[in-house]
């Protein structure tokens, strides 16, 4: 099962991202 985290805000996505240790940065979004 996945988890999926919607951000407004490109930062705030950067945090979520850098947060739980997921940085693989796609074409306009983390995974």
């Amino acid at each position: 099962m996945k988890t999926v985290i919607l951000a407004e805000k490109p930062s705030q996505a950067k945090a979520y991202a850098e947060t739980f240790k997921k940085r693989k940065k796609q074409d306009g979004y983390y995974e």
